[in-house]
């Protein structure tokens, strides 16, 4: 395992990205950035770098997610929903 794989899992929020377009992703040979400190001329380079994958990742999450039956919704994540419809105007509907 290499260093940058167990750096990735020492700043883990805990949140291990499992959905099923994180998973084709990852089966695909992605790995997900981490959040780390960078300037501005790094940050550029990375995205440089990765500018050419957008279209198959876009691909791959849009056949995962296609895949997968959706998921249902948390308690809390019902609650903000709500609120971000009452905060645009749309109410209950």
């Amino acid at each position: 395992m290499g260093d940058l794989d167990r750096d990735a899992r020492a700043v883990s929020n805990g949140s291990e990205l499992k959905s099923p377009a994180a998973q084709a992703l990852r089966a695909a040979g992605y790995k997900p950035l981490p959040r780390w400190w960078v300037t501005q001329e790094q940050l550029d380079l990375i995205e440089y770098m990765i500018r050419d994958n957008a279209a198959d990742v876009n691909r791959i999450r849009a056949e995962a997610n296609a895949a997968s039956p959706p998921r249902t919704l948390t308690r809390e994540e019902e609650i903000e929903l709500a609120w971000q419809r009452m905060k645009a105007g749309r109410g209950n509907t």
